[in-house]
C-alpha cells in the first residue's frame, strides 16, 4: 500500500470488506484524521463497484445525519477510488457483541434508536440501505451508533444498479423479500429487528449450515420467542422485535418513524420538533381562570405505598403521555385539566379550557393534548412542553370523546350534537372535515396501523372509517348499550365495553368479525389496551373494580379492587403502569401491570376542597379566549 494517496497520508489498516479497505489517514491539507476507504485493486476497473462507492459518497453527504458516519470526500488517485470518511473513535457493534455476548435492554434499545433515527433520515430521502448489519453500526466512545457503509443502498427514485431478482446483503439479517430482489424500508426495519434480537439475546434467529438453509428459515421458520431464552428484554422489547421480523412487509412497522413510537417516543417528538419543513405553532392563548374556581391542595409527592393520587371533583376524561410521563385529567366541576408527574404523582399545572371537559387524548409524536368539552362544544389544544392552551376549535354542542393518531397527526372527535365525527388537522387546528354518523354515536378510537377510526353507537354498532377518505367502509354488529372502544393495532383487535350487557366484546380488524362476548363486572364505563402485554383494562363503575382480559386467550385473569365507581382508565405501555380515575372519591388508583397489585390506593376520606370567588365576584364560565382564536370549521 503506497504511503500516501492523493492529499491522504496513510496510516493503519483498520479493516477490510467486501468491496475495500478501510486506513486510518490524516488529510494533509486540514490535518484532520479521516477513515480512507480504497477500493480492492481487482474491483477498481469494475464500473458497477466504482459507481457503488460513488453512489455511497453521495448518500452519505446528502443525509448529513447525527446517526450515520459522515463523507467529507471521494474521487480517484491513479488507479485508486477512494472514499474519506469520518473517523470513529470506538467499535463495531458486532465487535462489542463479540467481546459482551448481550447487551442490557436499555443498551439495546438505545443503539436501535439511534439506527431507526439514521433509516428515517435516509427514509426522507427515499433511500434503502439493504445492508443494516452490526458490522455496518460504529459505536463511538460516547455510546452513540452511526451506520455506515451505504454501497448497496437504493435510491426509490432512481434506476438501481442492481436487477429485481439478485440479491445484495448479508443473508443472516435480510428479509424475506430481500432474498429475491425486492425491498423497500420495511427490509431495512426487518433487519433492525433482527440486530436488535441479537443485541438481546446473544445470537441471530436463523442460523444453519449453509446460506440456502437460513434464506429458507427467513420465508418460512418463525423465530424463537425473546421469552424463550434467556434474556432480561421484557414484553415491551420483544413485541417491537415480533412485529419488525412479520415475514410479510405489511405487517411491520410502516416507517422508521412509526416504529420509533413503540422504541423511544421521545426521540420521534425531538425529530419531529427539529425538522426544519415542520408548521410553526401559533403563540400560545392565556387562558383566563373561571370566576368560579378552586383553591386547590397540591398533594405532595408520594410512594407507591402511599395513598392514591388526590384530584378533588369528580374526574373524567384520563389521558397518559409515555414520551413526557405525564398523565392528564379532566376536571368537569372545575373546568380544567390537571397535569400529573408520574414519577413523583405530584401536580405540574392546571389548565383551564371550556365548559365540562369529558374526553382526552394525547399525540405523543407532537406533544399536543385534545380536550373534547361537552357545555361549550369544542375541542381546546394544549402544548404538552409549556401546558399551555394554544388553540379552541368551535363546533356544535355535546363534545363527547375524543382519539388521535399519531401516524397521520389527525384527531377524531365525537359530536353527538352534530351527529358527525369532526376530523382535525393537527397541524393547522382545524376541522378537515366531518363525517354523519347519527346522533347515538358515544366512542371513537383511531388505529395508525392501517389508518382506521372506529365508533361506536348506543344501538349497539361499530363504525369502521377509512382514515384517508373519511369513508364508512363497514358496519359490525354488536351488543346493545356500549360506551367506549378501545384498539390493539398490533394484536389486530378492536374492544368494546357494554355496560348495558356488562361485557367485552372483541372483534378482528382484519376481518371485522367478532371473535367474542367476555362478561365482565358491573356496569363497564371504560376500557384501555397494552399493545405490549395484550392485557386489557375494563373500569366497572357500579362494581368497583378493574377486569383485567388476556388478549390471547380472551379470558379474565383477575378482578382488582380500586376506588370508588371508576370512570375513566388509561395505561401506560412503557412502565407497564395503570391508572383508574374513581368518580365519586375524587382519586386516582394506580395498578402494577406485572404483579396486577394497587400500588396506590385511594384514602377513605374525600379531598375536601374550598370555592372561592374571584376579585371581579362574578361567577360564569371559563371562558378567556375570544373568537378570533376559534379554529375555522
Amino acid at each position: 500500500m503506497p504511503q500516501r494517496i492523493a492529499h491522504y497520508s496513510i496510516g493503519d489498516k483498520l479493516g477490510s470488506g467486501g468491496m475495500g479497505t478501510v486506513y486510518r489517514a490524516v488529510d494533509s491539507r486540514t490535518r484532520q484524521t479521516v477513515a480512507l476507504k480504497v477500493l480492492h485493486p481487482h474491483l477498481a476497473d469494475d464500473p458497477d463497484y466504482v459507481r457503488r462507492l460513488q453512489r455511497e459518497a453521495r448518500i452519505a453527504i446528502e443525509l448529513d445525519c447525527p446517526y450515520t458516519v459522515r463523507v467529507f470526500d471521494y474521487g480517484q488517485h491513479g488507479d485508486q477510488h477512494y472514499l474519506a470518511m469520518e473517523f470513529v473513535e470506538g467499535q463495531t457493534l458486532a465487535k462489542l457483541m463479540a467481546e459482551r455476548g448481550k447487551l442490557t435492554p436499555d443498551q439495546a434499545r438505545t443503539i436501535a434508536t439511534h439506527i431507526a433515527l439514521a433509516l428515517d433520515a435516509a427514509h426522507q430521502k427515499g433511500i434503502v440501505h439493504r445492508d443494516i448489519k452490526p458490522g455496518n453500526i460504529l459505536i463511538d466512545k460516547d455510546g452513540t451508533a452511526k451506520v455506515a457503509d451505504f454501497g448497496i443502498a437504493r435510491d426509490t427514485g432512481s434506476t438501481t444498479i442492481t436487477k429485481t431478482g439478485f440479491f445484495l446483503g448479508t443473508v443472516q439479517y435480510s428479509s424475506p423479500e430481500a432474498l429475491v430482489g425486492k425491498t423497500d424500508i420495511r427490509s431495512d426495519i426487518y433487519s433492525l429487528g433482527i440486530v436488535l434480537y441479537q443485541m438481546l439475546s446473544g445470537r441471530v434467529p436463523f442460523e444453519a449450515d449453509t446460506p440456502l438453509a437460513v434464506m429458507d428459515m427467513h420465508r418460512s421458520q418463525e423465530p424463537l420467542g425473546l421469552d424463550e431464552l434467556e434474556t432480561t428484554a421484557g414484553s415491551a422489547l420483544g413485541a417491537v422485535v415480533r412485529r419488525c421480523l412479520a415475514k410479510r412487509p405489511e405487517e411491520r412497522y410502516q416507517s422508521p418513524r412509526e416504529l420509533l413510537l413503540y422504541l423511544d417516543a421521545r426521540a420521534t417528538m425531538t425529530l419531529l420538533s427539529e425538522e426544519k419543513h415542520r408548521v410553526e405553532l401559533r403563540t400560545p392563548v392565556p387562558a383566563e381562570p373561571p370566576p368560579t374556581r378552586h383553591r386547590e391542595r397540591v398533594p405532595p409527592p408520594m410512594s407507591e405505598t402511599a395513598g392514591a393520587i388526590l384530584v378533588g371533583d369528580h374526574p373524567e376524561g384520563l389521558a397518559v403521555n409515555p414520551s413526557s410521563n405525564r398523565l392528564y385529567l379532566a376536571r368537569p366541576e372545575s373546568n380544567s385539566v390537571r397535569v400529573i408527574d408520574l414519577a413523583t404523582h405530584g401536580t405540574v399545572s392546571s389548565i383551564y379550557v371550556g365548559d365540562w371537559p369529558t374526553g382526552l387524548a394525547v399525540n405523543p409524536v407532537t406533544n399536543r393534548v385534545f380536550v373534547a368539552c361537552w357545555q361549550s362544544g369544542s375541542v381546546w389544544v394544549v402544548d404538552g412542553t409549556t401546558n399551555t392552551v394554544i388553540a379552541r376549535i368551535g363546533m356544535a354542542h355535546g363534545v363527547a370523546d375524543v382519539a388521535a393518531n399519531p401516524a397521520t397527526n389527525r384527531i377524531y372527535v365525537t359530536n353527538p350534537g352534530g351527529e358527525t365525527i369532526a376530523v382535525i388537522d393537527g397541524e393547522t387546528n382545524k376541522v378537515a372535515t366531518q363525517v354523519r354518523v347519527g346522533k347515538s354515536h358515544c366512542g371513537v378510537a383511531a388505529n395508525p396501523i392501517g389508518n382506521r377510526v372506529y365508533v361506536v353507537t348506543r344501538e349497539g354498532r361499530l363504525l369502521v372509517l377509512n382514515g384517508r377518505t373519511h369513508e364508512i367502509s363497514t358496519v359490525v354488529r354488536i351488543g346493545s348499550g356500549p360506551s367506549r372502544v378501545a384498539v390493539d393495532g398490533t394484536f389486530g383487535r378492536i374492544y368494546v365495553c357494554s355496560f348495558a350487557r356488562n361485557s367485552l366484546y372483541v372483534i378482528n380488524s382484519a376481518t371485522e368479525e367478532l371473535l367474542a362476548t367476555i362478561t365482565v363486572g358491573n356496569l363497564p364505563q371504560d376500557l384501555a389496551v397494552n399493545p405490549v402485554t395484550r392485557h386489557v383494562y375494563v373500569a366497572n363503575l357500579k362494581s368497583h373494580n378493574v377486569s383485567v382480559v388476556d388478549g390471547d386467550t380472551n379470558k379474565v385473569v383477575t378482578t382488582i379492587p380500586v376506588g370508588n365507581s371508576p370512570a375513566r382508565v388509561a395505561v401506560n405501555p412503557t412502565s407497564n403502569r395503570i391508572y383508574v380515575a374513581n368518580y365519586n372519591s375524587g382519586s386516582i388508583s394506580v395498578i402494577d401491570g406485572a404483579t396486577n397489585k394497587v400500588i396506590a390506593r385511594p384514602s377513605p376520606e374525600r379531598w375536601d376542597e374550598e370555592t372561592v370567588i374571584s376579585e371581579g365576584g362574578k361567577s360564569g364560565r371559563s371562558g378567556g379566549i375570544d373568537d378570533t382564536t376559534v379554529a375555522d370549521r
